[in-house]
């Protein structure tokens, strides 16, 4: 350490105590303040001056450390950092001590000296805070009158001050750590968008609000709000025009709360408010009411005006207070069933959304092991030529009759598996499974389908590792890929346009063949189409439904087909339930269709049985072509739907 007094520092009782003293400082938790003021008070008492002050510079303009022994020499030190200018400013710059022993023959400062020489000050010594080349300030020593200070105490000075520098840094890197680690737990539990506490803060607000329901015997009650038509927004105007919606709204949700309400965010556009001490449900009523009214309202984002709604769910805590896993899920059981009427209003858990919470809860509970102990079914409907009434393909269908909760629809299995994490892995034990299916038929039939067709969630399209399951799974089956085609929603590719595009052409480069599914229910279908690198187009069977009847429908659809032959796509009519139906969409040049007028969905060792001819149709194809196979009687099945009764 740069310095000496009289060759040795332990020959320096008083230094040697002081340094002591600074060193147990730097085990301690004292803050620069702290130290800056023992430095300070230190210095009078070991070196022959009137007085001593300190300033840290290198921090923030609007931060900068100041200390003093007195009043006085505060306004001194002040003064210097105000005009930057003086000893210390000098010192600091330089990295060098600062020797003024008379203040009225020094010139380097002519604003400073004035100031220090009306103040009583005769006499400046500045050392620098310094350590391994970085300067944090300086310590400025004083006398009322000019001084000679000797050699011992000049290297005093500059001792303690590079020593308070260490324990400075120290202390410095102590209060960076720690600013960090409040940082780092803020971040931990609030929403990175608008700043609201999200689920893991949530979960300790609501163990307060049990513990004041207990004290106070007033309910807490919970509303679960999800945005109505927030979707089409992202689709229409974009992601970053959805996060600023989503600020909007939070400004407006927490307007409407009451001081100790704590307003959450859990993903996406769904929203928790916690009302605590509740009086009378009629409160939460209104609270809803007015949540309800609000985001009804008009929003101005940009240029645009955005107009969306809110379905909400209330839970009461009344009585035995559930937990908050409990409270959630009875509130988002009844905010379902809010939109399910409509959206725009707000219900209450009753029997009824409980149940279904709790159905609900058993889902995801048991899905992983649904899973892994093949408790899953995959069924297979297949896939006809419009015109012949030939089967081509079949498509997988996935089935689990839950041993509690009984038949679950595939939607809700694929909802708890993205709400559960399991999205991936539902998806690879699909595709494997209709892999292997498939090679079995390739294996035991003469005529197998000649293709079959996987349905893929948006998480699994997003998933980098998508290419190499599909690549895998095909490896292991022996299967060409021409054989595969994966279906996509629109909806599912709009998440993330650039990255879907990316996706669709790993794949496309792979072999397998590309199907836009449930063509006609998103927003932006004519304006993307274009861009998709797909193989079919399969109309979505609201279409169908009553496009034997309806004109419009029939017009609808026959646009869409039009449209597809343009681009060279394969059509297929999805729900076709009646010769009616039937009739329709072979007028209107549908390519393929698929629905329970032709087959109920069916296992494996069905479709292994069935002889589905030698010539490849419309079906195998990656573009439209022509028919490919001779006429085959149409199977006259009932107009009725079929009865299925693996469906819920």
């Amino acid at each position: 350490m740069p310095g000496r007094i009289g060759g040795k520092i332990e020959d320096q009782p008083q230094l040697s105590a002081v340094l002591l003293q600074f060193a147990r400082t730097l085990v301690t938790d004292f803050s620069i303040q702290d130290i800056l003021d023992r430095l300070v008070g230190h210095v009078v008492e070991l070196i022959p001056v009137t007085g001593a002050g300190v300033l840290l510079l290198d921090t923030d303009a609007d931060e900068h450390f100041v200390s003093a022994s007195d009043k006085r020499i505060l306004r001194i030190e002040s003064l210097q950092l105000e005009l930057q200018e003086g000893p210390c400013i000098l010192g600091y710059k330089t990295g060098e001590a600062v020797m003024v022993p008379d203040l009225a023959s020094e010139e380097r400062f002519p604003h400073f000296s004035a100031g220090a020489r009306k103040a009583g000050i005769g006499a400046i010594f500045s050392f620098p805070l310094r350590l391994e080349g970085e300067r944090f300030g300086a310590l400025d020593l004083y006398s009322t009158s000019p001084l000679q200070l000797s050699e011992n105490d000049l290297d005093a000075a500059q001792v303690l001050a590079d020593v308070a520098a260490v324990y400075l840094f120290n202390a410095r890197a102590r209060a960076d750590a720690r600013e960090r680690n409040e940082q780092l737990h803020h971040e931990s539990l609030h929403d990175p968008l608008t700043g609201l506490p999200n689920r893991s803060l949530l979960e300790d607000r609501f163990k307060h609000a049990a513990a004041k329901s207990q004290r106070s015997k007033l309910a807490s009650a919970v509303l679960y709000v999800d945005l109505d038509h927030f979707k089409a927004v992202n689709d229409t105007f974009g992601h970053h025009t959805g996060d600023l919606l989503l600020v909007e709204v939070v400004k407006r949700l927490q307007a409407l709360l009451r001081p100790g309400d704590t307003l959450a965010r859990l993903a996406g556009d769904e929203f928790v408010i916690l009302c605590e001490e509740v009086g009378h449900p009629r409160e939460v009523d209104e609270i809803a009411d007015r949540v309800v009214a609000s985001v009804a309202a008009p929003f101005t984002i940009g240029a645009n005006e955005i107009r969306i709604g809110a379905s909400v769910g209330i839970a009461s805590a009344s009585g035995r207070q559930p937990s908050a896993l409990e409270s959630l899920r009875s509130s988002d059981a009844a905010m379902y069933l809010a939109k399910s009427e409509g959206g725009g209003r707000h219900r209450t858990a009753d029997a009824k959304s409980r149940k279904v919470a709790k159905r609900r809860a058993d889902i995801e509970r048991d899905l992983e092991a649904a899973i892994h102990g093949d408790q899953l079914e995959v069924l297979y409907q297949p896939i006809v030529d419009a015109p012949t009434g030939r089967w081509e393909g079949v498509e997988t269908l996935l089935r689990w009759n839950h041993p509690r909760a009984g038949a679950v629809r595939p939607e809700l299995i694929v909802a708890a598996a993205e709400r559960t994490g399991l999205s991936t892995t539902l998806g690879g034990w699909v595709l494997r499974r209709a892999c292997r299916d498939m090679q079995r038929w390739r294996d035991s039939s003469p005529h197998p389908p000649a293709a079959f067709a996987v349905n893929v969630s948006a998480r699994d399209v997003m998933d980098s590792d998508l290419c190499s399951l599909v690549m895998q799974c095909l490896e292991q089956s022996g299967l060409a890929p021409e054989t595969l085609c994966i279906e996509l929603t629109e909806n599912a590719l709009l998440e993330d346009l650039p990255s879907s595009l990316a996706a669709l052409e790993r794949l496309r480069q792979l072999g397998v063949r590309l199907a836009l599914d449930d063509f006609g229910t998103g927003y932006s279908s004519l304006r993307y189409l274009k861009h998709f690198p797909v193989d079919m187009l399969k109309i979505d069977q609201s279409f169908i439904t009553d496009v034997g009847d309806d004109i419009v429908d029939a017009a609808i659809v026959g646009a869409i087909v039009e449209l597809a032959h343009t681009l060279e796509l394969t059509v297929v009519a999805e729900g076709v339930e009646g010769p009616r139906q039937l009739e329709r969409v072979r007028a209107l040049n549908c390519d393929l269709v698929q629905g329970y007028f032709f087959s109920t969905p069916l296992s494996a060792e069905v479709i292994g049985a069935r002889d589905f001819g030698a010539r490849p149709g419309r079906f195998s194809r990656g573009r439209r072509g022509a028919a490919g196979s001779a006429l085959l009687p149409v199977p006259q099945a009932s107009p009725a739907r079929a009865a299925d009764p693996t469906t819920p």
